[in-house]
């Protein structure tokens, strides 16, 4: 009798394994569905105990996916709290406590993170992008009208004798603006290309020279960035940002799509799990001559995205 009993609890514990298994690879393949599937938030639970990292991984991605961001959250915890925590785990971490709201868990997590791996070097725009979410978010009102800067640097000081007090150096600008100095900044009003000349005037010999060439400066109008490809459910999705580099003082650009998603490239392929629209937010920034980053433009744009056939 007892044998067959345990039999019997043998044969239902591999049936819950295996139907766990199919439950967790059809949430992978749709996301969508592990939302519906209330059994296997029983058959998780059944088996935290004894879940391995890459489980509890996959557990914590896939409710991040399905924008359930206070079960994404309990998920990895777990795997903070375990032996075999990475420091990507923390910053899949501290991303879900962002997109919550949570600035001051958020904080205090990228500091444990720095002290428990104090090699690992976190992307100073992610650290950066984290900043201003809280600080001052993107909002669609106030990026209607940005633009990358039309300004630039003019520096001769390493060709000419600065000491020579007696030699001037004039920069004209096809705008009709003349400036002098051997360093100097000059912002354009309009976008497109811009002709400047500079001449240099010797006032003891009473000499002027006039360089024999013009720069020529040219600047985009706009940064901006396209969202192409499919508009259903799984099916990959084209993006691509342009007219970033022109800024002078330019230093790289987050992607933050309202799905939890960062991206730190020009252009990415993204797959959307749930139907809804998804605002797209892409902050452009830039690092000044102390080093410090600063933001140069941040743009938005709703995405919406329907159920599949």
């Amino acid at each position: 009798m007892r044998y067959g009993i345990l039999c019997i609890g043998l044969l239902f514990c591999f049936l819950s394994q295996a139907q766990y298994q199919r439950s967790l690879e059809q949430g992978d393949k749709n996301r969508e569905k592990l939302q519906l599937n209330g059994a296997l938030l029983k058959y998780l639970k059944a088996y935290e105990d004894s879940a391995s990292v890459e489980v509890i991984q996959r557990i914590a991605d896939t409710y991040y996916d399905l924008q359930e961001w206070d079960k994404a959250e309990e998920w990895y915890y777990q795997i903070l709290m375990s032996p075999y925590q990475e420091s990507q785990h923390y910053i899949d971490y501290i991303t879900c406590l962002a997109f919550q709201g949570k600035q001051e868990r958020s904080v205090t997590f990228l500091g444990y993170l720095q002290d428990y791996f104090p090699d690992y070097e976190v992307d100073p725009r992610f650290k950066f992008w984290l900043e201003k979410k809280f600080s001052d978010p993107c909002r669609p009102d106030k990026t209607k009208n940005s633009r990358i800067s039309y300004c630039i640097d003019f520096d001769i000081s390493l060709s000419v004798d600065s000491n020579n007090t007696s030699v001037h150096f004039i920069w004209n600008f096809d705008d009709g603006t003349e400036k002098q100095g051997v360093r100097l900044k000059h912002c354009f009003k309009t976008a497109g290309n811009h002709q400047v000349t500079l001449t240099s005037v010797d006032s003891s010999l009473g000499h002027t020279r006039t360089s024999d060439t013009t720069f020529t400066v040219s600047f985009v109008e706009e940064a901006s960035f396209k969202v192409n490809g499919n508009t259903t459910v799984g099916r990959p999705v084209n993006f691509y940002a342009y007219n970033l580099r022109q800024h002078p003082d330019y230093y790289g650009m987050v992607w933050e799509i309202s799905d939890g998603t960062l991206h730190y490239k020009e252009a990415f392929v993204h797959e959307f799990f749930q139907p809804g629209t998804y605002s797209i937010i892409l902050h452009v920034f830039g690092k000044n001559a102390n080093n410090e980053i600063y933001q140069v433009a941040c743009l938005t744009q709703d995405y919406t995205i329907r159920r599949g056939d």
